[in-house]
């Protein structure tokens, strides 16, 4: 217990923050000792693909890729919208401006 950097890995029952509205969440913390990293990790913590493919499974890495364009095609959509305001903007003052100096030579 002298390393205050490592936390004592004791599996635990906690209320959450929210036990006063009457439902108690259960919030598990796992605990890990040097015995328990050597060990095996149980089933049910390992992701479905991770014995076949011995990493982050396709789909995880597929919906992460495609989660990331959706996002930056967004940003460059707002952008070019938000560019083309404004450039629209410009030209019907210039519009407008070039129309009044006709009208005013008449």
């Amino acid at each position: 217990y002298g390393d205050s950097s490592r936390p004592v890995f004791v599996p635990q029952m906690e209320q959450s923050v929210h036990a006063h509205t009457g439902e108690v969440h259960k919030i598990r913390t796992f605990s890990l000792s040097e015995e328990d990293l050597k060990a095996p990790l149980p089933e049910d913590l390992l992701p479905p693909d991770h014995h076949s493919t011995g990493g982050p499974s396709m789909t995880t890495k597929v919906l992460t890729l495609s989660a990331w364009v959706c996002l930056t095609v967004l940003v460059l959509e707002t952008g070019f919208k938000e560019i083309q305001r404004r450039f629209q903007y410009v030209h019907l003052r210039q519009m407008r401006a070039h129309r009044g100096g006709e009208d005013r030579s008449r």
